[in-house]
């Protein structure tokens, strides 16, 4: 039986325009199919959909290297994302005549939360911003419809049903940037500014959206805009951003351990947010990596993590005559020069379609991250779920080799399986072996033909 939760914003505080509004959200979906019949209050559907991000390797450069606005000495940030298969999906309607929003999410189990809202445009900033400024479960929409309404201009009203929600929360896949995201293209969309809110942009207004709730997220969560199974390196140097598309299995090895490749071939996700290419034409789809994805179901805590680990830049280069100088350096060097690194190394792995040197890449990464991270946050990144499993020996067997994901800590775990009935193989033992419920893969194909990438691509914005 479906579990539902209405939320009717906002109650007028005084002297506000807006007025309390009780409408359902089934009414307002009545309402405007009423309505549409003899105007244009109601847009035509649209389907929508988000799916997570999976961080392979790079976790905290994206806020890290946004230090660089403040301290140029620090190295450029780097991280190596893909998106997943699970997401968020759903469908959307302009509400042309009103500024109604009516909004039903579905969460990953399966209970719904219903959220109707009416703001006069001259009091979108101050309202919209209040809720956002609550940290609740609607804060992360409002924060994003307030950037949208504030950069294209109050558009009018959309009414958005989630229809299916695969991604589970707090797992480091990204749920809170996906929904942000998710609100931002339904808004693009329906009201047929895609070319002026391409991808890039859907991106912005949703970071802008999430950064207006108490949480302090970096940009990388938002790369789940670019769509499932794309990998994409990215790069943070203070405010600035790059993308790339990062080919899969457009190279060949060249030694006898596949370690090195001849070429360099990227494809640039552009400011205009399309994508050019300069990679040869490839038809063949094979599925060249398996990445084994698990909840560990443990407890962490992402914001005592992140504050932690950000205390290492309160002085660049750190203070001698601090007493946690040398830990503040390690953390400066590791989420700068090595992790920048490792992210070269794996990107040459997907490249040439090594799942050899990229799993050996993810337990390196993960002994450096222990060594230069750990010692910050000891509380939560001592993480005894994820080591026990990562020195599985049955584990070892089936993988290259595995890491932590998102913000790392007893979350989530993320192995590179040696082929797809190894991958069978490991998810069956952290099933029946480990008892964890919910254990997926992440499939990466070899990087298709230009023409056909680009097309999957403009799909997603």
């Amino acid at each position: 039986e479906r579990s539902t939760t209405t939320f009717n914003h906002f109650p007028p505080p005084q002297n506000s325009m807006m007025r309390e509004d009780t409408t359902s959200f089934d009414e307002v979906v009545a309402l405007s199919s009423s309505s549409s019949k003899s105007s244009s209050a109601g847009g035509e559907k649209h389907d929508v959909f988000v799916p997570g991000r999976l961080c392979l390797l790079g976790e905290h450069s994206d806020w890290a290297g946004g230090f660089r606005r403040e301290h140029p000495s620090l190295h450029v940030g780097a991280c190596l994302v893909v998106g997943t298969s699970e997401g968020i999906s759903a469908t959307a309607f302009a509400l042309r005549e009103n500024t109604i929003v009516a909004i039903r999410t579905k969460t990953f189990s399966g209970e719904t939360k219903d959220l109707v809202l009416e703001v006069k445009p001259e009091d979108v900033e101050r309202d919209l911003s209040r809720v956002a400024k609550e940290g609740k479960f609607w804060s992360y929409i409002a924060g994003t419809i307030k950037e949208v309404y504030k950069k294209y201009g109050v558009l009018g009203g959309m009414c958005l049903e989630v229809t299916q929600c695969s991604l589970p929360v707090k797992k480091g896949l990204s749920s809170s940037a996906a929904i942000c995201v998710l609100v931002a293209r339904a808004f693009a969309k329906c009201y047929g500014i895609e070319k002026e809110m391409n991808v890039l942009e859907q991106m912005e207004m949703a970071y802008l959206g999430e950064i207006a709730t108490p949480s302090r997220c970096g940009r990388m969560d938002q790369a789940c805009a670019f769509g499932s199974g794309v990998c994409v390196t990215m790069y943070f140097d203070g405010d600035e951003m790059k993308c790339e598309e990062t080919p899969v299995g457009s190279e060949k090895r060249t030694t006898t351990n596949g370690d090195e490749s001849t070429s360099n071939s990227n494809r640039n996700i552009d400011s205009s947010g399309g994508i050019s290419s300069n990679s040869s034409k490839n038809n063949n789809k094979e599925e060249l990596f398996y990445i084994v994805l698990c909840d560990l179901e443990g407890e962490k805590n992402t914001v005592k993590i992140l504050k932690d680990l950000q205390s290492a830049f309160a002085n660049v280069p750190p203070s001698l005559d601090d007493e946690n100088s040398s830990c503040h350096a390690d953390a400066q060097k590791f989420l700068g020069e090595l992790s920048y690194e490792y992210v070269q190394t794996a990107k040459r792995a997907l490249a040439t379609g090594n799942a050899k040197l990229l799993g050996r890449t993810f337990s390196e990464y993960q002994r450096a991250f222990d060594a230069h991270l750990a010692p910050l946050c000891a509380s939560e990144l001592a993480s005894p779920k994820l080591h026990a499993l990562l020195a599985d020996p049955k584990v070892k067997i089936y993988s290259y080799g595995g890491k932590g994901v998102g913000s790392q800590g007893d979350g989530s775990a993320q192995f590179v399986a040696r082929d797809a009935f190894q991958a069978d193989l490991l998810q069956k033992h952290l099933r029946n072996v480990w008892k964890l419920e919910h254990v997926t893969r992440v499939v990466i194909k070899k990087t298709s033909s230009s023409s056909e990438k680009n097309d999957d691509f403009d799909d997603t914005s």
